[in-house]
């Protein structure tokens, strides 16, 4: 039995209605017997026409009696129901809406958020680059910071085909590239089919930073980074794995409940827009080992 329909059973005593119903039912029995009853009697005296006419005033009053009784406990009760039904509709239409409506306005603000959180992130890796006097390094940097904003701008849109997406990604990483070298290799294995299905800008470079950041960069060795793309079922999975420091059980649980500080920033704001996005909690799978690799799946509806 759904919410509503015990919300509307709380308002009705259907064992109440029906026990009034077989009451009704039940003098309209005995009234109509005692018609019967009337009629064979006036019958036994020979006055037939006063018989007809009889039959037929108690044949109108037992139709009137049983169209009033109809509309109390029957019409009546039924438009109260379809009135209430239709009022839970409406309300529960109404908060669908502002559900909709309170997603779309965090959608907006963690995504808002998102850029002042790379920009920091970008320009500091650009200055450690310039400290090192590499004029042609820090030249190609700013070419791939230009590069992953005009990405990123895509002329206003809060979604982007996933070739967009990864072309994003790839200048990010080249960015990191200059600034920490070969402390990481990059592998992309992707489904070229599904490039042009189209996905919430901006969701694929926070987990790659939260791969080099938080994860092969405390590792202290060379690590690898791989971006996968794939299909299974009626879902996209794109998955970020990197053999980084990994993290605990504890630590994670600690990111998804915002306990994480800055190292659950990117995570947990990614996850949270996609779900906002497709409305749906179920999209996201994260496996995990301390000390030997990170893996997150996102699994993004194909429409």
């Amino acid at each position: 039995m759904t919410r509503k329909e015990k919300e509307i059973f709380c308002r009705f005593n259907l064992k109440k209605l029906k026990a009034k119903l077989m009451l009704v039912l039940l003098k309209l029995a005995l009234l109509q017997a005692v018609i019967i009853f009337t009629a064979y009697f006036i019958m036994q005296k020979n006055t037939g026409q006063i018989t007809i006419l009889f039959l037929a005033i108690s044949s109108i009053l037992l139709l009137c009696l049983v169209g009033i009784f109809s509309y109390i406990y029957i019409v009546r009760p039924a438009e109260k129901i379809r009135g209430y039904i239709n009022e839970l509709k409406s309300k529960e239409n109404e908060l669908i809406r502002k559900e909709r409506e309170i997603g779309k306005m965090k959608f907006g603000a963690l995504q808002e958020g998102i850029k002042p959180h790379f920009l920091y992130n970008a320009l500091s890796c650009i200055a450690a680059i310039a400290l090192e006097n590499s004029d042609e390094k820090t030249c190609n940097a700013i070419m791939a910071l230009g590069d992953f904003y005009r990405g990123y701008l895509s002329k206003g849109k809060n979604e982007i085909p996933l070739r967009e997406e990864i072309e994003m990604v790839k200048s990010y990483l080249e960015i990191q590239k200059l600034r920490y070298g070969d402390i990481f290799e990059v592998e992309y294995e992707i489904d070229e089919k599904l490039l042009n299905i189209l996905v919430p800008k901006l969701i694929l470079q926070p987990l790659v930073e939260n791969s080099i950041y938080h994860g092969i960069r405390l590792k202290g060795e060379k690590g690898i980074i791989k971006i996968s793309v794939y299909k299974e079922k009626d879902r996209a999975h794109i998955v970020v794995f990197d053999t980084g420091v990994g993290m605990s059980e504890k630590q994670l649980q600690d990111i998804m409940n915002d306990e994480g500080g800055e190292k659950s920033f990117g995570l947990k704001s990614t996850i949270e827009r996609i779900q906002y996005y497709y409305n749906d909690l179920d999209l996201y799978e994260i496996t995990t080992k301390e000390g030997l690799y990170f893996r997150i799946d996102i699994k993004i509806p194909i429409m």
